[in-house]
């Protein structure tokens, strides 16, 4: 068995023990795209916002004191932060771009985010009180098409907080790449003729996950560090898109957004090739959609 099997495969053994956190999410079920948190099993879910306005894609900071957020408060989405009961909101980014799918960094002194404010998105970083806002210069393929064909989307810190995960994307497909935190260097992590997206590691680096749309639906996949090829979470539950994958901070549970049910929902999964021999637990049920899952430790 290779070693990624094996990995994956221990993982499974790991998601027996009860799983602990909190759940980030967001849901539609109060009529506009609002922040709520629920317990790892599903239980006890509150409204974290209370505002008019659409809020999107929570990421916790290490410490699990702070949420920062992506909000539309007029003609574009810019990035908040607030304590994770909802209150003392303060806005990180002013200018004429959306900027989208904040990620602090593993030290809580930074946060990556991507923004289209010069035209196209590409990945930009902050301190987490926003100074210090600075695009990476992420380089063009070589033997590819210019620079304007592509742009840089959901970047995700690698664990230790010197590198990033990035999507590359060309308007039809997309891989997922690793840079340093200049963008000077891009290592592709992923081949497709597709699109590979929403990426992470779990606390380990040795295992990314993402979701793939090679199947003709997005279906969650794992990969060893330097594999070749990808593994197929969700090959036992096939159904249509299963996307948003992220880690449970123990790296013993996924969970991720399924259309499986008709409507965005949340699920939580053993990790592993298939889920292991569980199917996955249906962790939100209401007509609404709830989407862009976050699990802070």
């Amino acid at each position: 068995m290779c070693l990624a099997a094996a990995l994956f495969l221990s993982f499974c053994g790991c998601a027996k023990k009860q799983e602990k956190g909190t759940i980030f999410f967001v849901s539609t079920r109060t009529g506009i795209a609002q922040l709520f948190s629920m317990r790892a099993d599903g239980s006890r879910q509150k409204r974290v916002t209370n505002d008019s306005f659409s809020n999107e894609a929570p990421w916790c900071s290490p410490d699990m004191k702070m949420v920062a957020y992506s909000s539309k408060r007029g003609a574009t989405w810019d990035l908040f932060v607030m304590h994770t009961d909802g209150s003392s909101a303060v806005q990180l980014t002013r200018n004429s771009g959306d900027n989208c799918f904040p990620c602090w960094s593993p030290d809580g002194t930074m946060i990556a985010f991507q923004s289209n404010r010069d035209g196209l998105f590409r990945i930009y970083t902050m301190k987490s009180d926003g100074t210090g806002q600075r695009a990476l210069s992420m380089p063009v393929p070589k033997g590819r098409e210019p620079l304007k064909k592509f742009q840089y989307t959901h970047p995700a810190w690698v664990p230790g907080g010197k590198t990033l995960l990035a999507v590359r994307e060309n308007g039809k497909n997309g891989i997922v790449v690793e840079t340093d935190m200049e963008g000077k260097t891009s290592l592709p992590l992923t081949e497709t003729k597709a699109l590979d997206t929403w990426p992470s590691f779990e606390s380990s680096g040795k295992i990314l996950l993402f979701a793939s749309n090679e199947s003709d639906v997005f279906q969650i996949y794992g990969k060893e560090r330097g594999e070749k090829g990808k593994r197929m979470v969700t090959g036992a539950w096939p159904g249509p898109d299963n996307f948003e994958p992220r880690w449970s901070p123990s790296g013993g549970s996924i969970i991720f957004t399924s259309r499986h049910t008709g409507t965005r929902q949340i699920f939580r999964m053993p990790a592993g090739p298939g889920g292991g021999r569980s199917l996955p637990t249906q962790l939100t049920r209401d007509k609404f959609d709830n989407y862009h899952p976050y699990w802070g430790s």
